[in-house]
Formats: C-alpha cells, structure tokens, sequence
C-alpha cells in the first residue's frame, strides 16, 4: 500500500504515515497527504483503492465453498437480498457479491458494518448511513473472489484497474 499510495503523491513510501481516524478507519497525516486509500485482503488477495477527491472504502471478498451463505444472507441482509442469495444458482457468489459491497460503503465512510448490512446496495447504487452518501460499484477480480469500491458521495465515479507485483 505504501508504494501505490507514495506513487499517487510523488512520495518516498517509507516517509508516509497514517493515524486511525473515526471508527478506526487509517487516514494518511503529516508531510504526504493528498489522496484517501483503503485497503483489503482476503484469501491471499489484496485490493487497494485510491482516490484524489472522495472517502473510499474498498472490499474483496473469497468466495468460500460450504459456507451456509443462506442462513448468514437470512440473518444479515433485507429479506429481497436474501432471497436473492438463497435463490442463486451459485449461492456463495450472490453472497460474496453483496457482503462486498456492504463492507466497501461501510469502509468509504468510517462507520460500523451494522449500520450497512440493512441497506440494499445494488450495482450503482446510493446507499445512504447516518446522513453519509456513498456510491458503490462492483470491481472486476479473478475468478473465486467478489469485489467493491465505494466512494462517499452520490456523483458517479470510474474505476481503473491495474495489478501491482512487488
């Protein structure tokens, strides 16, 4: 995260630093700021998002075999998301899918999971927490994984992907 981000601002990596800001969330402070990144990992994959403007919360998620994904999506999501789950013909997908998104709007704006899991977040969608509103998209990633970038904010954003090998 320190190249990419010290890439973004011209900045040596190793001169970055970071302090946790509400709810934990890290916010770069001191000579080299300029930019909002996130970070995630799960399954030996990691996903970072930066951006130059907005709040971002980012989220990869592994698809997860045997996982009972219809009664965690039962418990966790609004009855139309958890239908869609348990109705899937690849259950874990649906999931994955969603829970990345929820965690991706959960991250941009520094809040708690607790308050997005409710929430619908489709594709493109606005999903308002707490008076914050954030826009979050899907993110093409290898096939086993799901993935989201959220920015805070209603305006629509793209996202450009590019994969960084140490």
């Amino acid at each position: 995260m320190r190249h990419i981000v010290g890439g973004c601002l011209g900045a040596p990596p190793a001169e970055l630093r970071w302090k946790a800001g509400a709810h934990g969330k890290p916010e770069l402070v001191g000579e080299w700021t300029g930019v909002h990144a996130n970070l995630s990992h799960s399954g030996g994959r990691c996903l970072i998002a930066v951006s130059r403007e907005r709040a971002v919360g980012a989220d990869i998620q592994r698809l997860v075999p045997g996982l009972d994904v219809g009664a965690m999506a039962r418990r966790y999501f609004p009855e139309p998301e958890a239908r869609e789950v348990v109705e899937a013909a690849d259950r874990a997908d649906g999931f994955a899918r969603l829970w990345a998104r929820k965690e991706a709007v959960t991250k941009a704006f520094g809040g708690r999971l607790t308050q997005v899991l409710p929430l619908f977040t489709a594709p493109q969608a606005v999903v308002d927490v707490a008076g914050e509103r954030c826009r979050v998209v899907d993110v093409d990633v290898p096939a086993g994984f799901r993935a989201a970038i959220a920015l805070v904010g209603a305006e629509p954003f793209t996202v450009e992907v590019d994969e960084w090998l140490p």
